[in-house]
Parts: C-alpha cells; structure tokens; sequence
C-alpha cells in the first residue's frame, strides 16, 4: 500500500483536482498528422462553438484543456485505484448507468475481488466525456485502454508519480520535503472517507481485505452510501480552500437531543412557563385515563 506515502488534505485534495480540470493534453497542432488534425478540428470546433473549416493553430492554444487528466485523477481520487490498474484499465469498467467503475478480478491489483466502485456526478460526466473524447484521437484507435500516455503507452507508477508532481507545482503545492507520489490521492481518499464517515465505507471503497472484523460489525456500506459520502468530501474540500476558517474535520453536527427523563422549561404562547417531563407512559386504558387527569 506503499504505506509511507504522504497524504493530501482537503485544500490539497481540492487543488489538485482543479488543476488537473484545466490540465491541457492536446498534441501539437504542427507535429499532428492531417487525418488526425482533422478529427481534433472537430472537437474543437465543438467546445469553441464554431465552424470546423475556421479552426486554426491559435484556436487549438484556446481549447488545449482536454478532459483526460481530470478523468483520471478524479476516478484516482474517489476510487483510490492503484497505478496498476490505471494501466490496466479499460472503457469498459465504466457503467454509465450506475455511474460506477467495475474493477474485474483478473484485472485488479493485489487479487482484489470484483468491486463496484461509485464516482460522484461531476467525476462521471467528465470520464464520459473523456470516453467520447478519445475516440478522435489516433492513439487510441483499435485500444480500449482508458488512458495512454503522451507515448501512447498505458500509465505505470513513474508516469502517475510525475503527473502528480506536476499538478502540485501549478496547484502551488509544496512537496519537496513530501512523498506525494499516487498512492497519496488513495491515502486522501481514505483519510477522508474515515473521517467524514466511518472506517466500513473507507474499507468497502478502498477494497481492503484486512479489517474484516470491523467489516462485520458495520456491514457492507452501500453504494448510494458511498457515492454521498464522496460528494461530502469534495464539498468540504472545496469550501476549506473558500472559506479560510472552515475547519473541515469539525462536527457539523453536535447532539442536541435530551435524555429520557430529563427535564426542560419552555414558554407557551402565553409567557408562562412550562415544565416538560420526558417519562415512558405504558400504552394502556388506565395510563391513558390517568394522562388526560
């Protein structure tokens, strides 16, 4: 699990996947073949909204923002999939429908078991897109991998490793006294997870093997569970880079219920004050009588 990677916080977290959203991927307009240029002019023309015939070299500058490294980093970051599998991964994981990435056995790392695994909305609509995306690219012909490199290659740990790097120095992200490699989104992800929810739901998204007795106690969290889980960190991971006095690892949510048989005044509508006794009353004829008296 590459335990001594450092983890990401929630600023960090947020940062990161914003600039992998603005990570532009395109190839160079003038070391582009003429069949493949056409094909990009396309989807140029598409995110600028105008004429495929008026494209030129500047307006590839203006649209260079593809949706492949955010797809990437944004699955890496609420699956926690190790590089590995970013190699090894195909089209076919994703099921729109669900909105989930199915991780099939044979294909996971480390003999984990077939797993679903939930992607918030934001995180699906861009992988859709990237799907789309790559079908106009020539490297990708007679491929369902779901990332290539630069090289056309599929992503290993040294590719994932700089990618990160790279997105940290234009996050502003200090990491030379760090080891923030890949495996330092996974950590994020169940740091967080363990802290705005519970360590069921981090150890189902994570696909631990290896708390099985706190599996059994909690059960298997479901997948709607999950998936409203992410949102919550994303949303925490946004507002602490808005909101420099957000604290996002303090309870929202104290407990304001009262004890059975404790005691409370209020003021009824006519000023008076008002005792309440919080008592068990059995559901009997008698007691019923006895209330009204």
């Amino acid at each position: 699990e590459h335990e001594s990677a450092d983890k990401l916080n929630f600023e960090e977290r947020f940062r990161i996947l914003q600039e992998a959203n603005e990570y532009g991927s395109l190839p160079s307009y003038y070391e582009t073949a003429e069949e493949e240029r056409e094909k990009i002019n396309g989807l140029i023309a598409q995110r600028l909204g105008k004429p495929k015939e008026n494209i030129t070299s500047k307006d590839w500058e203006r649209a260079d923002t593809s949706t492949k490294i955010g797809s990437l980093v944004g699955v890496g970051l609420e699956t926690g999939i190790i590089p590995i599998e970013v190699g090894r991964a195909r089209t076919s994981w994703y099921k729109p429908k669900r909105n989930v990435l199915k991780i099939p056995k044979a294909e996971s790392g480390k003999d984990r078991p077939t797993a679903e695994l939930p992607l918030t909305e934001e995180t699906g609509e861009r992988l859709s897109k990237w799907i789309q995306e790559r079908r106009l690219l020539q490297k990708y012909d007679g491929s369902d991998l779901l990332w290539l490199n630069r090289e056309g290659n599929p992503y290993d740990s040294a590719n994932l490793c700089y990618l990160v790097r790279r997105l940290c120095e234009e996050a502003g992200i200090e990491y030379n006294d760090r080891k923030i490699i890949w495996y330092s989104l996974r950590h994020n992800l169940g740091q967080s997870i363990e802290e705005t929810e519970d360590i069921s739901q981090a150890s189902d998204q994570l696909r631990h093997d290896s708390i099985e007795t706190t599996k059994e106690t909690y059960g298997t969290s479901t997948i709607e569970s999950r998936r409203h889980t992410l949102e919550r960190i994303n949303e925490a991971a946004e507002r602490s880079v808005q909101d420099p006095d957000f604290n996002p690892y303090a309870d929202s949510n104290p407990s304001s219920s009262q004890h059975p048989n404790e005691e409370s005044d209020t003021s009824g509508s006519t000023g008076h004050k008002q005792k309440h006794i919080n008592v068990h009353i059995e559901d009997t004829q008698e007691e019923r009588v006895d209330l009204v008296q």
